[in-house]
């Protein structure tokens, strides 16, 4: 077996390790529990853009320090593009045919086995920062916590984001610390899910964060002024349906030549680097309260993205979202985890270079901590063994895919030239789909609005998908081909119209996040 671990350090380390495990089988009650567990996830996360992932970035300090002491995953990928997806698929360990999330919100069933009811279970009190209307308490995100452990986004102003995060001020917070310091047989399990880098990108935080940013780091700022950011940001506001959904009909009306918009995405991306120099800032306050009360070294922390985001490049066909389609920017997440380095089966810094999923970080994080998930319905798999070198790594297929129109947005979708060409039903039939093998990926999706075809890709080489490798004659291409649209049978007999009663204030939860008109929140100073 090739070695996954790319520091020679942890390679020793695991050894090391290995020899600790010998004889203790499967995870159980030898496995120390670490008494803080933190599960950060956050929305909108583009993993190239964190200096874990690029180490051309210069923005994400805090991530970066985090991740020289932790496991950073490499190959992890998304089950979709869309938050209430991807969130289910994290928080149950499966994914849609049986977490039921197909369109945006919709509730979770209540005989899904939780990752707060598992440790819950575990003699954990789970907290829940519930920040994400698609991935909401209400929604039944969070089953097992009580409710006064749950801490939901406030409505101070029409133009504030209705998004709530753990701050390292939070009263609750700082009592589970205290507790946690004073009471050495006290555990937690803290959930956080919320977002400060989803579109509209410059609502993300007061105006003159953005114009810090750009002082501060001038070498991500590539020479652009806060008059640059304010022109392309009242562009983006006024089209940005029309830019994200009919891209070619604006470039048409509006005769933007190939300058002007290679300056409007650059303004864009800026923003967009200075919101996730916050949300490094934001986890790495969160780290230091850690550390303040002396419980870091005790804590198991998890940093993870529901899905990424597409700019403008070629190759897609929408830009500036998420969701429809199946962009590898968008799939390919971030997931670094780091537990206590002195416990008896602590894991070593390196990086994970095969294949997970979204499903694998609830029964890893488990796993971790000795609880078992046998029986429970959960799809993912533990990789704690082979993280702690008790057992060689699996060979994982990773499974993604598209999400139907929910009936909130189909009339908006209908009035967009492209959009409405791919995506112009509720059908489900209209879903694509994607696995991953390696760095190879199989695909079978809408390729010109009415007929669906099979496409393959070697991301190692090809990291932008620009060339389908898919061969007719290639019998391995056929037969995974095959699985992929088996796959999508599969999601489709599962859909069965669910999604259809969605909360009664559904519309106001979508446009809280802009997926439709009507929301933009933001802060104005």
């Amino acid at each position: 077996m090739a070695p996954f671990w790319r520091s020679p350090k942890a390679s020793v380390a695991l050894m090391f390790v290995a020899a600790l495990a010998s004889g203790c089988g499967d995870a159980g009650p030898e496995r120390a529990q670490p008494r803080l567990v933190l599960l950060y996830a956050t929305c909108t996360m583009n993993k190239g853009y964190l200096s874990p992932y690029d180490e051309a970035v210069t923005f994400t300090p805090n991530l970066d320090a985090f991740a020289q002491e932790s496991v950073v995953f490499r190959r992890h990928e998304s089950e979709s593009g869309q938050s209430g997806i991807s969130f289910a698929s994290i928080f149950s360990g499966t994914q849609a045919d049986k977490h039921g999330v197909y369109t945006h919100p919709t509730s979770l069933p209540d005989d899904l086995y939780l990752i707060t009811e598992a440790f819950a279970d575990a003699g954990y009190e789970p907290f829940f920062w519930s920040g994400h209307p698609m991935a909401a308490y209400d929604l039944n995100y969070a089953q097992g916590v009580a409710p006064g452990n749950v801490f939901e986004p406030q409505k101070p102003s029409p133009r504030a984001k209705k998004l709530s995060f753990l701050q390292p001020n939070d009263a609750q917070f700082q009592r589970v610390l205290e507790r946690l310091a004073a009471d050495p047989d006290y555990k937690a399990f803290l959930l956080v899910d919320f977002t400060v880098t989803h579109g509209l990108y410059h609502k993300q935080q007061p105006l003159r964060a953005y114009a810090e940013f750009l002082e501060s780091h001038p070498e991500a700022s590539n020479g652009k002024s806060m008059d640059d950011l304010q022109r392309a940001w009242a562009a983006y506001e006024s089209e940005r349906f029309e830019l994200q959904w009919d891209f070619p009909g604006v470039m048409q009306r509006t005769g933007m030549t190939e300058a002007q918009l290679a300056h409007f995405t650059d303004c864009l991306e800026v923003t967009y680097r200075a919101d996730v120099a916050r949300l490094d800032t934001m986890f790495g306050n969160t780290l230091d309260e850690l550390r303040r009360v002396g419980v870091f070294d005790e804590a198991l922390v998890a940093f993870t993205a529901d899905h990424g985001e597409t700019f403008c490049r070629e190759g897609t066909l929408f830009k500036w979202t998420h969701g429809l389609q199946l962009a590898p920017e968008v799939l390919s997440v971030p997931w670094i985890v780091r537990s206590p380095l002195h416990a008896p089966l602590g894991l070593s810094p390196g990086s994970y270079d095969e294949v997970t999923r979204s499903i694998d970080v609830y029964p890893t994080l488990a796993g971790l901590c000795g609880i078992s998930l046998a029986g429970r319905g959960v799809d993912g798999v533990d990789l704690s063994p082979a993280l702690l070198g008790e057992a060689p790594h699996e060979p994982l297929v990773a499974w993604s895919h598209t999400t139907t129109i929910g009936p909130l947005h189909i009339d908006d979708f209908q009035s967009w030239g492209l959009a409405s060409k791919y995506w112009g039903t509720q059908s489900p039939d209209r879903i694509w789909a994607r696995s991953r093998h390696g760095d190879t990926v199989y695909k079978w999706r809408n390729v010109d609005g009415t007929t669906f075809g099979p496409q393959v890709f070697d991301l190692a080489r090809d990291p932008v998908e620009a060339n389908d490798l898919f061969d007719p004659s290639n019998p391995e291409h056929v037969e995974r081909i095959e699985a992929v649209k088996a796959y999508r049978d599969r999601l489709i007999r599962g859909f069965d119209g669910r999604g259809k009663d969605a909360p009664s204030d559904a519309r106001e939860r979508l446009q809280g996040l802009g997926y439709v008109d009507g929301g933009d929140g933001g802060e104005d100073e």
